[in-house]
């Protein structure tokens, strides 16, 4: 069984509506404005997803994944 990390849930976020989720890549991309912050457990983690989604994002792999 495949874990794809564009459509699976994995990324902590909290919602503006204060709801705490788990979101895939696409999601966290696509449904940005929804979201208050990376709501992981260390600092440092909300960082490195920072860093990576933005990287994803500028890097053209959010072409691939959003509508």
């Amino acid at each position: 069984m495949a874990f794809n990390l564009v459509t699976e849930p994995w990324i902590p976020v909290l919602r503006c509506n204060g709801r705490a989720e788990r979101v895939g890549i696409r999601a966290a991309l696509a449904e940005a404005g929804s979201i208050r912050q990376i709501a992981a457990s260390n600092p440092m983690d909300n960082v490195a997803l920072l860093r990576f989604l933005s990287s994803y994002a500028r890097g053209g792999g959010a072409r691939c994944c959003l509508p």
